[in-house]
């Protein structure tokens, strides 16, 4: 009993609880606030959708507070050659990104092929949950791990495209500063950043070679698949942008959205990228709708 009491109150577990809660919150306030919610297209899994995005904000929210937390109270987790460098603060923050990607992992299962971009979504997940697992239970890497839970302060953005395109908000001028404030942030915290971390890596290499084969090759597949997906999704937002501000039609998008990394963060993700998390699981930036630090 002493033990599932103390399995109860383990960060992850409350995280997934606390996400979950924010879920079916959302769906049941937002008929109440927004009159456009009505409109969304139940068969689709919109209001679902609506409701995960929800909690993804949430969380990017609380992510990146937890994180900035973190290196102010650790700074040397940004520079240290220590690839074992760890502290309470950068513990939690993984605990907790861990917790909101499991409950979205079971959302993901449940709507599955409902909401676009599903097959790499779940991809995302899975690798993020088996990542960030070991990094949390080994304590290392934690430096790398924080920074790339910062990828998740692109998420509002990522996610309010969706809700203005919901809105009916698609042509307005919000819908373009909104679109190029998501294409400068992403590129601050999923390009910059992220490219960061692998100097990161580079100085932490002595103690990266005391882990595990298993490990390794498991934390280097996370790290260059993230990476990939950062620079792939940054260049569609690159393209999406050229477009909104050369064309003269106002179907013009203000920026492409990278798929499922949204929520995913939110993040967006592979190893440690956080889905982009609302809910990090961004959609197809061709279809507007619907995602690892």
């Amino acid at each position: 009993f002493r033990n599932a009491v103390a399995n109860m109150s383990d960060p992850i577990v409350w995280s997934a609880f606390t996400f979950q809660a924010s879920f079916w919150l959302s769906l049941c306030v937002a008929p109440l606030c927004f009159s456009h919610y009505h409109r969304l297209d139940s068969t689709k899994g919109e209001k679902a959708y609506w409701a995960a995005t929800f909690s993804g904000v949430l969380h990017a929210i609380l992510i990146v507070a937890l994180c900035v937390l973190a290196l102010y109270d650790s700074p040397e987790l940004m520079s240290s050659s220590n690839f074992f460098q760890a502290s309470e603060l950068s513990q939690l923050c993984c605990k907790v990104f861990i917790g909101y990607i499991l409950q979205d992992f079971c959302l993901s299962l449940y709507y599955w092929s409902t909401w676009p971009g599903w097959e790499a979504n779940l991809i995302h997940h899975v690798m993020v949950l088996i990542v960030w697992w070991q990094l949390t239970q080994g304590g290392y890497a934690q430096g790398p791990a924080t920074i790339s839970m910062l990828c998740e302060s692109s998420t509002p953005f990522v996610a309010m495209r969706w809700y203005l395109d919901k809105a009916g908000m698609k042509t307005g001028k919000v819908y373009l500063a909104n679109g190029m404030l998501m294409m400068i942030s992403f590129f601050i915290f999923r390009v910059c950043l992220y490219t960061y971390m692998a100097v990161l890596i580079y100085r932490t290499q002595e103690g990266f070679f005391t882990i595990p084969m298993l490990n390794r090759c498991l934390f280097l597949v996370g790290y260059l698949g993230g990476a990939g997906l950062q620079y792939f999704w940054f260049a569609k937002i690159l393209r999406g942008a050229y477009k909104a501000l050369t064309s003269s039609t106002p179907k013009s998008h203000a920026a492409e959205r990278p798929p499922a990394a949204a929520r995913e963060s939110h993040t967006g993700k592979a190893l440690l990228a956080t889905e982009p998390t609302a809910t990090s699981k961004e959609g197809d930036a061709t279809s507007g709708e619907k995602d690892v630090k």
